[in-house]
């Protein structure tokens, strides 16, 4: 007697090559609504690994895809390495995993391949590095620098960075922002965040007044085609690149006045730490120093006299800018101090 039981019939995968499958794809991507970032990286990746595939493999279709290929391809040197022969980060190589296990779990879904190759792919967690941000000094440092400079682009590179602090806006959603996204009257800002969310942010009082007189000069600038807030020289939206040349040229710009540090004359270089005096806390006690000589160029006097310019040098404290002796006391020590010069 025969078994006349139905059993489920396995459709066989459709035989299709690597190339269009990767477009298809792409195409679902889209239709799912990715960032074009996100579906840029991903079809960068698979094209690089479907060239090494069938660099060792000529001909091979996806249904033919096994687990040891995969290994084969992630192992590659092609794949490994950048194209100026340097090791790729973890991270690139995190993303390039998962685009293949994305890529072979819809060929599933599609019924492209009877079996997901890629399942045994595993992507572990990789370690978070914290942000860098400015410093407090290092902020007001900035601002002061963009503040003192009066040309069209630094007005303009003072409103992106005042736009940066004000709002915590990422680089993306900056290069983004139109004219029209500004809302003065309503104090928002109209951003279009990761996925192309839509986002407001709140203006504060001295932003606002600072984008209502660059829209002013904005709105007199290029021929009306682009309506981006931030234009270049050429009149084009500015790109990411640029804003973070304009950012590191600023930065460099703050870096380069003088601090505390490097503006401190030889006189001030901090000396070996002596105990501290209970009667003068900032002063020394110990062994007595050998009194300093004054010289106007090398040690200016802080208007307490040559000695105590030396105790504030030691410990290390700012020492004030002169405005003349104070008293007949530090006028006989500075005499005293210019009769040793000579």
């Amino acid at each position: 007697m025969t078994n006349t039981a139905t059993s489920p019939l396995r459709l066989l995968p459709r035989t299709e090559p690597l190339e269009q499958a990767v477009e298809a794809f792409g195409r679902r991507l889209a239709a799912d609504g990715r960032s074009s970032n996100t579906i840029s990286a991903y079809l960068r990746d698979l094209k690089r690994f479907t060239g090494v595939l069938l660099t060792r493999h000529p001909g091979v279709t996806i249904s033919q895809v096994t687990p040891g290929m995969l290994d084969e391809a992630l192992t590659a040197s092609a794949v490994a390495h950048t194209v100026s022969g340097a090791p790729r980060s973890p991270a690139s190589l995190h993303r390039f995993k998962a685009a293949i296990r994305s890529f072979f779990a819809w060929a599933e879904e599609t019924g492209l391949v009877s079996e997901n190759p890629a399942r045994s792919v595993t992507l572990r967690r990789l370690p978070r590095t914290p942000p860098v941000f400015l410093t407090e000094t290092e902020k007001r440092r900035l601002l002061k620098e963009l503040r003192g400079r009066s040309g069209a682009l630094a007005r303009r590179d003072r409103v992106i960075i005042e736009v940066f602090l004000g709002t915590g806006v990422r680089l993306q959603e900056l290069v983004d922002l139109d004219v029209d996204d500004v809302d003065l009257d309503a104090k928002h800002l109209h951003v279009r965040a990761k996925g192309d969310v839509p986002q407001v942010k709140f203006l504060k009082s001295n932003l606002r007044s600072l984008l209502r007189s660059y829209l002013k000069e904005r709105r007199c600038q290029g021929d009306g085609e682009c309506p981006a807030l931030f234009l270049s020289n050429r009149g084009s939206r500015l790109s990411e690149r640029q804003v973070a040349r304009r950012l590191e040229h600023w930065l460099k710009a703050a870096g380069d006045g003088q601090t505390a540090h490097s503006t401190r004359p030889a006189a001030y270089v901090r000396h070996p730490p002596l105990q501290p005096n209970r009667r003068h806390p900032g002063c020394a006690a110990g062994p007595r120093a050998p009194r300093p000589v004054y010289h106007p160029d090398l040690h200016p006097p802080c208007g307490r006299g040559a000695r105590g310019c030396h105790r504030k040098a030691v410990t290390g404290h700012p020492v004030r800018e002169y405005s003349g002796p104070s008293g007949p006391r530090s006028r006989s020590r500075l005499q005293k101090d210019d009769d040793s010069v000579e």
